[in-house]
């Protein structure tokens, strides 16, 4: 069977697989398989050092990764075959500045650890930990002049010459050539000391399209193995910029020239019904099942553009999505929007935020609501909501979609409290209509200082972490009758508890 599949795909040379069980820090054992999977891809073209050692919470057993994949087909075609509930496969993918030992001793440790939940034992999910080669921020500093471009380095060493030379002829003119020069060579050597746009390079050109071929390579498996007609459920949990991995794989993977995408393209395009169940299929063995975006580094024109975006194109495709945002993810407000900025096509700023710091307008008492319509003037992107900015498209000739939005399930944690354990923002009023701007600098610094984690504190905290993982492996119906069962409270009132605002999905898919 490996000698096989190794002919359809040389899996043994792009990824190495493990499987996971708990180390002495973390007790709990999930009842379901639990994978690492990480690309072989290099950090960088020209060195192999994407093989980094070192383990967190989790234990990690390598195996040939040919046997490893035949495993999980294994256990997911056993799966299929119960009278239960159908097979389920969910890929959690992170997001930049994630060195391995950091996924392994957080992300990855806290998603093992949401699949020992009982709700989620008890049905047939398989989870696999997906790793792309991403580097800690600062790591590419020892190479900092060995990569750099000569004219870069003349930049460097022509700056100060032609500083000190002005303060001895008096030409301001020196001067300010002076400080031009050395102000790009220290700007590029701090682009690239922040490892944003390496990262960004190899989710495109790694992370994405190794995603892909992991997809495609376990279908085969399974179609091997006798499974057909789109028995298994394929789900993402996305963090980050791993949201942007995630909907470009799923955009590879689908086929956009079938007569069926075609049309149910055409259908949603002109606000028809979307009824065609063959959109969401892939290969022979997957169906697609629920996306999670946890703060998404993607940017939130996608909501409103009528183009063949990314995240279109995956959302028509799922017939659950959630997005977890938060106003003060001070990551994506300040430093991936400075960092967009040289390559993201705005001229206004209030164009330039990101999908993870979208938030919900409050509505009277409590503030949790339910209104079933389209969510344009309900959702607020920066400072404008949703409706002010499709208004300045239209003023500027852009046609827009109304249909995206109404797609999405929204969980906005800006004033997560859970007890007297804040951690995402602090300790804020609900009352707030939003967060002044004193108040993005107060909670920037206490994210530098560890005070609280603004991006990443969505998985750090049991019940945001469940009700991600809940939904990835369960839907929504389920993980609703899973709460009512144990707490006699249904997600909205739970999330109501603990200053969530929630905006239902809007608009059925079908698919």
């Amino acid at each position: 069977m490996a000698q096989e599949n190794e002919q359809i795909s040389p899996v043994d040379g792009w990824f190495n697989a493990y499987r996971v069980s708990a180390s002495q820090d973390l007790q709990k054992k999930p009842s379901k398989q639990f994978y690492f999977v990480e690309s072989t891809a290099p950090i960088n073209v020209d060195t192999n050092n994407n093989t980094e050692q070192g383990t967190g919470k989790i234990r990690l057993t390598q195996g040939i990764t040919s046997q490893i994949f035949d495993e999980i087909a294994t256990a997911l075609k056993k799966d299929s075959t119960s009278r239960k509930k159908k097979s389920d496969l969910v890929i959690l993918v992170h997001g930049f500045n994630n060195p391995r030992e950091t996924l392994l001793r957080d992300l990855f440790a806290e998603a093992y650890e949401a699949m020992s939940d009982p709700a989620i034992s008890q049905g047939n999910s398989i989870c696999i930990g997906y790793r792309w080669p991403s580097e800690r921020i600062g790591a590419p500093l020892n190479s900092l002049f060995s990569a750099a471009p000569l004219t870069l380095l003349a930049f460097l060493l022509l700056g100060p010459a032609l500083l000190l030379w002005s303060l001895f002829t008096g030409v301001s003119l020196l001067s300010w050539l002076g400080m031009f020069l050395l102000g790009t060579a220290i700007a590029a050597f701090t682009l690239r000391g922040i490892v944003y746009y390496r990262d960004q390079y190899r989710a495109t050109h790694y992370g994405a399209p190794d995603l892909v071929e992991l997809v495609r390579d376990l279908d085969n498996r399974l179609v091997q193995l006798g499974v057909h007609n789109n028995q298994i459920g394929l789900s993402f949990v996305a963090h980050s910029m791993g949201g942007y991995v995630v909907t470009n794989a799923v955009r590879i993977l689908t086929d956009l020239f079938t007569p069926a995408a075609i049309a149910a393209r055409h259908g949603l395009t002109e606000g028809g019904n979307h009824s065609s169940g063959e959109l969401g299929k892939l290969g022979q063995a997957f169906k697609l099942g629920r996306l999670v975006l946890v703060s998404p580094d993607i940017p939130a024109e996608v909501l409103i553009s009528t183009r063949a975006n990314v995240l279109a194109s995956s959302l028509k495709r799922f017939p659950e999505a959630y997005l977890f945002s938060n106003e003060g993810d001070e990551i994506l407000r300040m430093i991936s929007t400075v960092a967009n900025y040289f390559s993201f096509p705005t001229t206004d700023r209030k164009h330039g935020y990101r999908l993870g710091n979208i938030s919900i307008i409050p509505v009277g008492v409590p503030a949790v609501s339910i209104d079933g319509v389209v969510h344009d003037n309900r959702i607020r992107v920066g400072f404008s909501t949703l409706e002010q900015l499709e208004a300045s498209l239209v003023n500027k000739g852009e046609k827009i979609d109304h249909t995206f939005p109404g797609l999405i399930s929204y969980f906005d944690c800006t004033y997560f409290k859970d007890g007297s354990n804040p951690t995402l923002t602090g300790d804020r009023s609900l009352s707030a209509k939003t967060i002044p701007l004193l108040g993005h600098v107060f909670i920037f610094f206490g994210y530098i200082l560890g005070k609280f984690d603004v991006h990443g504190g969505y998985f750090k905290t049991p019940f945001l972490r469940n009700l991600i993982f809940r939904l990835a492996n369960l839907g929504l119906e389920t993980s609703q009758a899973a709460f009512m069962k144990e707490v006699n409270r249904g997600i909205v009132e739970l999330c109501e508890s603990k200053q969530v605002k929630v905006l239902p999905k809007a608009r059925q898919t079908n698919v």
